[in-house]
C-alpha cells in the first residue's frame, strides 16, 4: 500500500466517510459533515486528503452552485 494511501486511512474519520461513500453510492460536503458529525470545514479537510490519494473521486453529477460530490473510487478493506 502506497504511503499516501495509508496516510489518508490513518484518521478514523476519513476511514468513516470512505465507508459511508462506499456504502450510499456518493455524497456531498454537507450530507458528510451532518451525517458524521463533523464541522464542513473539517469534512473539506478529510476529502480533500481523501482525494489526494485517489481513494474518492468527484461525482459527474454536480450542479452549479452545489457542494461537491463524491464518490468512493474503489472499495478498500477497512
Amino acid at each position: 500500500m502506497d504511503a499516501l494511501i495509508r496516510r489518508a486511512l490513518a484518521h478514523p474519520r476519513r476511514r468513516e466517510i470512505l465507508c459511508y461513500l462506499i456504502q450510499h453510492g456518493d455524497g456531498d460536503e454537507t450530507e458528510l459533515a451532518d451525517s458524521l458529525g463533523l464541522a464542513l470545514a473539517g469534512a473539506r479537510y478529510h476529502l480533500r486528503v481523501l482525494h489526494d490519494a485517489d481513494l474518492i473521486a468527484h461525482a459527474d453529477d454536480q450542479g452549479a452552485g452545489t457542494d461537491e460530490r463524491y464518490v468512493a473510487t474503489a472499495p478498500v478493506d477497512l
